[in-house]
């Protein structure tokens, strides 16, 4: 948007990054290249736009008549807590085997593991 600080100002900004997961990303985009057919009239356009206030990465897709938005939040990490304990603690964990394939693929490929297929 117009009233974002100019990106001189963002880059010296010290410890400022910014991160998409390309896979919800192009998700995303390919609204833009499915079901028009061939020729638009109108180009498609697409609009990016970052609220730091709640915090999220919105993509409005505008395609004539046609307006999608996609929302991608930011995921809040929280600072690792040290545990000390005595003793130790078993712990068991019941899951299907499907389930823990696809949690072992996300942290293998990172992101939706299913899109990576």
């Amino acid at each position: 948007t117009l009233d974002a600080p100019p990106a001189a100002a963002l880059a010296a900004a010290a410890g400022l990054g910014f991160g998409v997961n390309l896979g919800a990303l192009v998700e995303c985009l390919r609204i833009l290249t499915g079901g028009g057919g061939g020729i638009l009239d109108k180009p498609a356009t697409l609009h990016l736009e970052y609220r730091a206030d709640v915090p999220c990465l919105m993509l409005t897709l505008v395609d004539g008549n046609a307006v999608t938005q996609c929302k991608l939040y930011t995921l809040e990490l929280d600072s690792p807590e040290i545990v000390h304990m005595d003793t130790r603690v078993p712990v068991r964990i019941c899951m299907r085997s499907e389930v823990l394939r696809e949690g072992l693929a996300e942290l293998e490929w990172g992101g939706d593991a299913s899109a990576q297929k």
